[in-house]
């Protein structure tokens, strides 16, 4: 008989408006012994020294130029802490002594990505967001309707993946698996629950692209997934709570945004 699963992956859009709240409320429901986040003990550092200067850069522009706050909203969001650690630490901080919260991503790739905030973040570069009234994210109702669709079908996801992204995606997946065994192993017989973008989730649909989920099935790793605010799937949930999840909304879906936006 198959051991039951004491792994669950809980994949985000993230920047979801209430994705801390939920998060937090799930954690406490599954009682996890470690969690481990899809972000860099580098991410973390750069948000707490440099992040605080760039932050205010965007707030003086946006006193100025109101048209572009959702723009610079999405800018700023994405220069604090993500929600998905905010949301572990305040549950480390809430639960019995000795749960642990993990940075588990690559700092290298984090550096890659932070970089290219940064200048996101330069003067030149804001005059020209102001100026095109640009918009950073799709509705969060879209991209959670299009991350459950993935999530049914990983086939339907746009896999045509530069080999840069390719090299990114399965790097990301092996550093993710490692840090998630050592401490699978630590804290057995109890639960792990590790939290990061949903792409992460997929099982990719051809031999030889990774991703996190198909290499833990590849190493005979049982776990469960879902998507965050979607019920918790057995064994994590309470028998009373599998019900049937409520229909989804019928939001009509703009283009796909770039493949590459949704790596991060």
């Amino acid at each position: 008989m198959a051991s039951q699963p004491r792994l669950l992956l809980v994949g985000t859009v993230h920047l979801a408006p209430q994705g801390e709240e939920q998060l937090l409320a799930l954690l406490h429901q599954v009682r996890p012994a470690c969690i481990t986040v899809e972000v860099s003990r580098y991410g973390l550092l750069f948000r707490q020294r440099q992040a605080p200067a760039l932050i205010a850069r965007l707030d003086a522009v946006g006193a100025q130029h109101a048209a572009a706050s959702e723009a610079l909203a999405a800018l700023r969001q994405q220069l604090l802490p993500p929600f998905e650690w905010r949301a572990a630490q305040r549950y480390c901080a809430e639960a019995p002594e000795g749960v642990l919260a993990v940075p588990a991503d690559l700092s290298s790739i984090s550096h890659e990505l932070l970089t290219e905030l940064v200048e996101a973040c330069e003067p030149e570069n804001l005059e020209q967001l102001v100026e095109d009234d640009f918009r950073l994210t799709r509705s969060h109702i879209e991209q959670v309707l299009l991350a459950r669709k993935y999530l049914r079908d990983a086939h339907l996801f746009p896999w045509h993946l530069r080999p840069a992204e390719r090299d990114q995606l399965a790097r990301r997946g092996a550093q993710l698996a490692r840090v998630i065994a050592g401490h699978l192993a630590r804290v057995a017989p109890r639960p792990l629950v590790h939290v990061g973008g949903y792409v992460h989730l997929l099982q990719a649909p051809e031999e030889g692209l990774q991703t996190l989920a198909s290499l833990l099935t590849a190493q005979g790793t049982p776990f469960r997934s879902l998507l965050l605010g979607d019920r918790l799937p057995p064994p994590f949930a309470p028998a009373e709570a599998a019900e049937p999840a409520d229909e989804e909304p019928a939001v009509p879906l703009r283009p796909l945004a770039e493949v590459g936006d949704l790596l991060d």
